[in-house]
């Protein structure tokens, strides 16, 4: 009578096959897919996320360095007067846009001036990135 083994068929196959190609086998294509999707969806979360909806702020524009002393070069900034009447103050991103608007509003102010733009926040400073400029 043959003598019992206690490894099962399908094991010892198993041990021959890495006895005869000890790397790694090849991912199955379920697992290649599964794969595929978490990265997928690791890179795309973080780009949905910085997506910022544009917005648009209603206030008065002036410079933040000759009115406001706020910065060290001129620079764009409006004030925009909240519910509780207490004012927040918006400086805007150095763009073409908010370099062309800036001759009116250096050395004075104006009201009624409407920026559509994504707005940021950077420590306590609100910036916004205008993307058009217009006066009421």
């Amino acid at each position: 009578m043959p003598a019992s083994n206690p490894v099962s068929p399908s094991a010892q196959k198993l041990f021959r096959c890495l006895a005869i190609r000890p790397v790694c086998h090849p991912l199955s294509p379920m697992k290649k897919l599964i794969s595929l999707v978490v990265i997928s969806a690791a890179l795309y979360v973080p780009a949905f996320a910085a997506a910022e909806a544009e917005q648009t702020i209603t206030g008065k524009a002036m410079c933040a360095k000759c009115e406001l002393k706020q910065a060290e070069k001129c620079t764009n900034a409006i004030q925009v007067a909240g519910k509780d009447g207490k004012s927040t103050t918006y400086l805007m991103a150095d763009n073409k846009v908010a370099k062309d608007f800036h001759g009116k509003v250096c050395k004075g102010s104006l009201d009624g001036v409407i920026v559509t733009g994504t707005v940021k926040k950077d420590g306590d400073k609100h910036v916004i990135t205008a993307s058009k400029i217009a006066t009421k």
